[in-house]
């Protein structure tokens, strides 16, 4: 399963947003509870099944195209991540940006730099999708396992001899618990050993516990519970969701069970769990004891005498836990990225050509412009406010990324309409300097007819004439030594084997780097070893 590189970064992109939005969401749900620890145990139960609701829809914004404005909002606040490619496609000027860029737009979402690389983007968005896949195939087999075993159980089971059973409450040999098995006809199965080992009255708060659970339709609520688990089996939020909603939902029924006779019904859940000689089967089935640490966790809660035992569900809590969700989900749709469908894509297009063109677009734009030689395009830019003498850290100005790209026209432009022949750019030096290290002749003739200073020093990139010797660019090395530069200006640099500092000078730079004529050159034009 090999995804294209929009539909691979689509994918990521979710599952990031995902993860970090659905563990903020829950870590908040977390804490707040337990600053509120007079909420029952009922109501906490809601607040977590709403809360493992709305992880499982925190994807769903990806269906719903964002508005034309919005969507290119987010365009220009992320510059294009494709190696290679250009951010102005989306200008009107450019044929193929009506499709491009509503894909980028949609599909790209910042991952971390290690995911921007498209052959490492599509294989780990293809692996993840067949570790999905087969994990949550997994997941629901188990599920269907559960329900056959919970079916066969109901089938086996007899009925009770109890006079007046207030629902079907029936005797299994199978069962190890008392349990709710059955969506459509819940069915109580009590095990048989148990029946005739517990009094009456035991037997009344066993029953009160899981009728309970079928007047709270707890077997659906556990089904739509399992199954959010199966679709996210991956993620350790809605692992953590599910086992407080657990947790909640025995200790809610407890406290219907209970009343007023707490110590009695622990000593009773006590003898049940001493009956128990194996394991509960994975059943899809609501069970008074599912294993002895949670038992252990629901007697603590039984004989808290600070813990709110009531049985009711606090509307007004759950109404503000209500709000508190919708509230992230409103987040979601801000962070997760969408799928952008055509209508969306032309809106988009639409909405450029009358709004021209963000500060965060223009400043790409230009630098991509001056690359390409796209003197009408730059023209067009400049009228909208770009500013010709942008530095952007790794592209460096308009006129350096023209003199990278030897696009002779731009650069001409840009020095008759206000660029600085001489402005630096951290680790992309100036003009003349990325004009020299790269060869480009004719460039370093019309920046030097500019004015741009011959000797001019940037850390980490010398001057012209050291790197145009260390490029081996030896028309532009006579070029430079025609106008005068000087052969012997020394560089201090850090950067040697050991880290420690390297003198940098054109001619041993033209000597390490195999340059032997330039070499000669230098020497015959004054250079001193």
């Amino acid at each position: 399963m090999i995804f294209d590189i929009d539909t691979a970064r689509l994918l990521l992109g979710i599952v990031w947003q995902q993860l970090w939005i659905g563990s903020l969401l829950v870590l908040l749900v977390s804490v707040g509870l337990r600053l509120f620890k007079s909420l029952n145990a009922a109501t906490r139960y809601w607040i977590w099944l709403l809360t493992l609701i709305t992880l499982a829809m925190l994807p769903l914004p990806i269906l719903f195209p964002a508005s034309p404005a919005t969507s290119v909002a987010e365009n220009l606040d992320q510059p294009s991540t494709y190696a290679g490619s250009a951010v102005v496609d989306a200008a009107p000027s450019f044929a193929a940006s009506e499709e491009l860029q509503p894909r980028r737009r949609a599909s790209e979402v910042a991952i971390g730099n290690a995911l921007v690389h498209p052959g490492l983007s599509r294989g780990l968005a293809s692996s993840l999708a067949v570790a999905w896949l087969g994990g949550t195939l997994w997941m629901l087999l188990a599920l269907l396992r559960g329900a056959r075993i919970a079916g066969r159980l109901q089938r086996e089971s007899r009925p009770a001899p109890l006079p007046q059973a207030p629902a079907d409450i029936r005797l299994s040999n199978l069962a190890r618990t008392p349990m709710v098995v059955g969506l459509r006809r819940p069915t109580i199965l009590i095990p048989a050993a148990l029946f005739e080992q517990v009094s009456r009255e035991e037997l009344q708060r066993i029953l009160e516990h899981e009728l309970a659970h079928v007047r709270r339709h707890d077997q659906w609520l556990m089904l739509v519970q399992k199954l959010i688990e199966a679709l996210y089996f991956f993620h350790p939020a809605v692992r953590y969701a599910a086992v407080r909603l657990d947790d909640e939902r025995e200790i809610s029924c407890d406290d219907r069970a209970a009343h007023d006779q707490r110590k009695h019904y622990a000593g009773s859940l006590i003898r049940i769990c001493k009956s128990i000689v194996q394991p509960q089967p994975e059943a899809l089935s609501v069970g008074a004891v599912r294993s002895r640490n949670q038992l252990i966790r629901r007697i603590a809660c039984l004989m808290d005498a600070r813990r709110n035992h009531t049985a009711d569900v606090s509307r007004t809590s759950l109404a503000m836990s209500m709000l508190m969700l919708v509230a992230a989900m409103t987040v979601a749709f801000e962070f997760m990225p969408r799928i952008a469908t055509a209508e969306a894509a032309q809106d988009e297009h639409e909405w450029s050509r009358q709004h021209e063109f963000g500060t965060p677009l223009i400043a790409a734009s230009i630098m991509e412009a001056a690359a390409r030689g796209e003197v009408v395009l730059l023209k067009r830019l400049k009228a909208a406010g770009g500013d010709v003498n942008e530095v952007n850290p790794g592209d460096g100005t308009p006129l350096i990324a023209a003199a990278r790209r030897g696009s002779l026209a731009a650069a001409k432009w840009l020095l008759e309409n206000g660029s600085d022949v001489n402005l630096p750019s951290k680790g992309d030096g100036n003009p003349l300097i990325m004009a020299a290290a790269h060869g480009h002749t004719e460039i370093v003739r019309l920046l030097l007819d500019h004015d741009a200073d011959i000797d001019a020093v940037v850390p980490g990139d010398e001057t012209a004439l050291i790197s145009s010797s260390r490029s081996g660019a030896i028309e532009v090395v006579r070029l430079l030594l025609k106008h005068g530069a000087d052969v012997n200006i020394e560089v201090l640099e850090g950067g040697g084997i050991f880290g420690e500092s390297e003198l940098r000078t054109a001619l041993n730079q033209a000597e390490n780097s195999g340059h032997g004529e330039i070499a000669a050159l230098l020497v015959a034009h004054g250079a001193s070893r």
